[in-house]
This record gives C-alpha cells, structure tokens and sequence, in this order.
C-alpha cells in the first residue's frame, strides 16, 4: 500500500511539473509572439499554476532586444522610427482579475537608449516643432531665424564625465547636455551654447532639451524616473512604479 501511495504521488508530481513546464511555455509565447525578434520571458522560482488560478502571477521578467529601425526620405530627413531601444521589464505581482488590462504592484522598466536613437528621435521631433509662426518683433524674427537653421547633426555621449554633447550644424556648434533623474522626471542641464562664436538663445537651447525629453520620456509614462547613467554608447534609464496598468505603458 504505502508503495502504490508513493507511486501515485510520484504520478501526481510529474503530472504538476508537466503542466507547470507547459503554463510557462505558452505565457511566454503569448507575451513574445508578436515581436520579430527574441524576447526572453521568466517567471521567478514561484510556481506558475497556483498565479494562474488566484489570477495574480507574483513574478515576471521580459527581456527584449533592441528593434530599433530608423527609414530617411531622399533628403536625408528622419521619416519613420519603429521598434523599441532594448528593456528589461521586471513586475513583481501582476494582477489577471482583468485579462483585458492587467495591473502590476510593482514594475521597474529598465532601458538601454543607444546614441542614433537619440539623434534620430531628436532630429524628427525638432523638425514636427520648428516654430513657423509669424514673428512680432526683430527679437522674434531673430529666434525663429536661428531655430530653422540650427540642425542636430550627431550626439557623442561620454561616461566618463557622464554628458553627452550635440553637434549642431556639422560642428558649427557644440552643446554639453549633463542628463540626472530629479522628483522622479528626466532633467538636462546645457553648457557652451555658442554658435559661431554668439551665444545661443534660450529658445534653442530649450528646444533641444524639450526634444530629447519627449523622446525619452514617451517610453516610461506614468513611471518615476529613479536613474539615469551616461554610458559611451547612449544611456541607460531605469523608471518604477506601483499599480501600474501595462495598457498605460508604451511597450
């Protein structure tokens, strides 16, 4: 008798650890089918079956590979920026009451921003807001003038001074942006604003960081920004949150 119980709870575990191994497999291709590229999907030391029965899975990791595709016209101009700069999305505790929208206790999004995808995102994004309306003074006219000629031509980011600098106008100007993480916002902070040897005016300094905040910060919506690292290939920005919906993330 006692080796027959024995044999059937055997039975019973293999059972559990087949479906387990199973639940795993198909979640994670459900949560990767749609990406043209790998996409590693894990669910912690956790067993996944009970999570699937109390709708709450208390652990998931996705990593995804940078997708990033940048198309230009005839001209040179950016005109599409598909796909995603490479992230690590971690959710401890994701809440399945509502299939349809799914709510994380806890996410930290975790992304690395390679330095064409800034130049590019900044690019198009200076080129949608440049400033078409109708001066009202010689000091308007003036601004507007130097915001439609100044173009973002590279960004070189440094990790060891933890800046970045952006070449405006092949070289005809040098802006050093130094990014931090502040209450939870991306904040720059511009030195030697010159071009051709005169002082830059704020608007363009500020469009500039504008466009490089939009750019980055579209990624992590409703998130609060806790780090951000200059490395010598772009930057790595980490954002948190609690009670997050996944449908508010732009993922």
């Amino acid at each position: 008798m006692t080796k027959t119980i024995l044999k059937l709870f055997i039975g019973l575990l293999a059972l559990v650890l087949i479906a387990e191994f199973y639940a795993r497999v198909y979640i994670s291709h459900q949560l990767s089918k749609d990406d043209m590229q790998a996409v590693s999907v894990s669910f912690g030391a956790q067993p996944l079956i009970p999570g699937l029965v109390t709708k709450k899975i208390s652990h998931l990791k996705i990593d995804s590979p940078d997708t990033v595709h940048i198309t230009h016209d005839d001209t040179g101009k950016v005109q599409e920026i598909t796909g995603q700069p490479a992230t690590t999305i971690t959710i401890d505790g994701l809440s399945l009451t509502d299939p349809d929208n799914p709510t994380a206790e806890h996410i930290t999004v975790a992304s690395l921003i390679t330095s064409d995808y800034i130049l590019a995102d900044v690019q198009k994004t200076l080129a949608e807001n440049t400033s078409t309306q109708q001066a009202e003074s010689i000091e308007e006219l003036a601004a507007n003038v130097i915001n439609n000629i100044v173009q973002v031509t590279a960004i070189t980011p440094t990790a060891r001074t933890g800046s970045f600098d952006v070449e405006i106008s092949s070289g005809a100007a040098v802006l050093t942006f130094r990014p931090e993480a502040v209450d939870g916002t991306l904040q720059l902070t511009a030195t030697n604003a010159h071009l051709f040897g005169f002082e830059l005016p704020d608007s363009v300094v500020e469009m500039i960081s504008k466009a490089f905040q939009q750019g980055t910060n579209g990624y992590v919506q409703n998130l609060h920004i806790d780090t951000v690292i200059v490395t010598d290939t772009g930057f790595g920005l980490t954002a948190s949150g609690n009670n997050v919906k996944l449908s508010e993330l732009d993922y």
